[in-house]
C-alpha cells in the first residue's frame, strides 16, 4: 500500500514533477568526443525512504527518447575522488577552480596522496 493516499497523487506527481532540475555536464570520453549526460535532481514527495528508493529505482530502468537519434539511459555514477559527489567526475569537479583551495588539483589522478592533519581522533596524541 501507498504511503500517499489515493486523493493525494496527483498533488505529489506535479508536486515531483515541478521540482525537477536537469544540470548537462560537459562530458568528453578519450580524444575529446562529447558525449552528453545529464543529472536529473528532484525532492521526494514521500518521506517514506523505501517508496523514494523505490521510484528511483522505477525512473533508472526507463529509457529516455532523445532528439539525438536514439534514447537515454540511466548510468552506473562513480563518486568524484576529490569531493566525493555522485553529480560529476573528477574532470568536473569545481573545486579546484576555487581561490586557495588547498585540496587536490583536478588533472591529479592520486587524490590518495592529500595530506592529512592531525585531528582530536583517539589514535592521535596531540
Amino acid at each position: 500500500m501507498s504511503e500517499i493516499k489515493e486523493e493525494q497523487v496527483y498533488r505529489a506527481t506535479q508536486s515531483l514533477i515541478n521540482s525537477i532540475h536537469v544540470e548537462l555536464l560537459d562530458f568528453k570520453v578519450s580524444g575529446g568526443l562529447s558525449v552528453p549526460r545529464f543529472n536529473i535532481f528532484a525532492l521526494s514527495p514521500t518521506r517514506n525512504a523505501k517508496a523514494w528508493t523505490d521510484l528511483r529505482s522505477f525512473l533508472r530502468i526507463l529509457e529516455y527518447p532523445t532528439g539525438l537519434d536514439g534514447c537515454g539511459i540511466a548510468v552506473a555514477l562513480s563518486p568524484c575522488p576529490i569531493c566525493h559527489s555522485i553529480a560529476h567526475p573528477r574532470g568536473l569537479c569545481p573545486f579546484p577552480g576555487i581561490p586557495l583551495w588547498n585540496g587536490p588539483k583536478a588533472g591529479n589522478k592520486n587524490t590518495s596522496n592529500v595530506t592529512r592533519h592531525k585531528g582530536r581522533g583517539k589514535n592521535n596524541n596531540a
